[in-house]
């Protein structure tokens, strides 16, 4: 099942207020350090900055104050929190000069010449070998913002800076993902994972609790509103099971991909996570219409979706950055000698789920993408 998506929207934390928790903050040569407060200066920017996981909760952000730091097309700051640390650059063909990265997540700099594109990177640690895009843009103005983390997501939710970024199939493997076209994408939040069986099993047994769903002929439906199936319960094809007014997942099967989920059920699935949360309904009930600018779960569009599964990168022919080879060390796929980026040494179905009906693998079994998305 496809993985739902937030837009973005106002936040502003409890850190603004005076707090006994607010970080050190330093300047370690052209960088600019924040430090949880009882975490004192290293003695050298490049010791150990290492975050504690690959991944970043931002708990809080604070302002860095102007800088003056005068290196021609590059900026660099520091967030960190009390266990990860992000790492930002600002490229552009022009001189850069950061100002402050603020409560909000908001990172702003000045530019020599108030045009061109720019590249925001972002590391986890001061190695400057490390770098990776994170979000591309053309200067408008003398004075740029762009919002490059936020402190307190859903959880589950990982933030989507956007940006701009070329769309479509740059390697020419697939006619059907072309004209390539640059296109702009406002950040927004987009859950980790796929949807797990154990999670659209808990929000349809709300739903049938609450009335809004009814099961027949092993499959799902509204009670009212638009008749379209949502989804199959035949025991051949899926690994949840209606029995005895509950949905049930096969054991073993909690954390795998939910799957024979038609599109409205995906869907129904958002309307419902939203009700959940007290959240505004994206999608009509009668014809499934969705409305944007409401504040809840939908699912991604094709440019936000190709945008976050690239993380980042561009002209890459997979979610990883470092090779356009796939191989099953990377992903759960059919293998076979048709591709020549294919290079596994296995063929066929994945070995360690091959023997499973559906050949699903948990989710997370494999490595993240750039934004930490699996």
């Amino acid at each position: 099942m496809p993985r739902h998506v937030q837009p973005i929207y106002p936040h502003t934390p409890s850190a603004m207020e005076p707090d006994t928790n607010a970080p050190y903050r330093v300047r370690l040569g052209h960088e600019i350090a924040i430090l949880p407060k009882g975490r004192r200066p290293l003695p050298h920017p490049r010791s150990d900055m290492r975050p504690a996981s690959p991944f970043v909760h931002w708990s809080r952000f604070v302002a860095l104050g102007a800088l003056a730091l005068t290196a021609l097309a590059l900026t660099q700051a520091v967030a960190v929190d009390a266990t990860e640390a992000r790492f930002f650059k600002v490229l552009s063909a022009n001189e850069t000069v950061l100002h402050s990265v603020d409560a909000l997540g908001k990172l702003t700099w000045s530019n020599a010449v108030p045009q061109g594109e720019f590249t925001v990177l972002r590391s986890d640690r001061l190695d400057t070998n490390t770098y990776e895009p994170y979000l591309r843009g053309v200067a408008t103005s003398a004075v740029m913002t762009a919002k490059v983390a936020d402190h307190n997501p859903t959880p589950g939710m990982v933030f989507i800076p956007g940006g701009r970024f070329t769309m479509g199939d740059i390697l020419g493997d697939l006619q059907v993902a072309t004209p390539v076209h640059p296109v702009q994408v406002s950040p927004f939040y987009l859950q980790r994972n796929e949807v797990q069986n154990s999670e659209l099993v808990a929000v349809y047994q709300w739903a049938l609790d609450q009335g809004h769903l009814t099961v027949r002929s092993n499959s799902v439906f509204l009670t009212s509103g638009a008749t379209n199936g949502l989804a199959g319960l035949r025991e051949y094809a899926t690994e949840i099971t209606f029995v005895g007014g509950k949905f049930v997942v096969k054991s073993g099967k909690e954390r795998h991909p939910a799957v024979y989920v038609s599109w409205y059920g995906s869907l129904a699935y958002c309307n419902f996570l939203s009700m959940i949360q007290g959240r505004e309904l994206c999608y009509n009930w009668t014809d499934w219409s969705c409305d944007f600018t409401k504040r809840g779960y939908r699912l991604p569009t094709e440019a936000e979706w190709e945008l976050a599964a690239r993380g980042g990168h561009e002209g890459r022919r997979f979610t990883w950055p470092d090779s356009d080879l796939i191989t099953h060390e990377r992903a759960n796929y059919r293998s076979s000698t048709n591709n020549a980026y294919d290079v596994s040494p296995t063929r066929g179905f994945h070995p360690r789920y091959a023997a499973q009906p559906l050949r699903t693998s948990p989710v997370g079994e494999f490595p993240p993408n750039s934004f930490g998305l699996y």
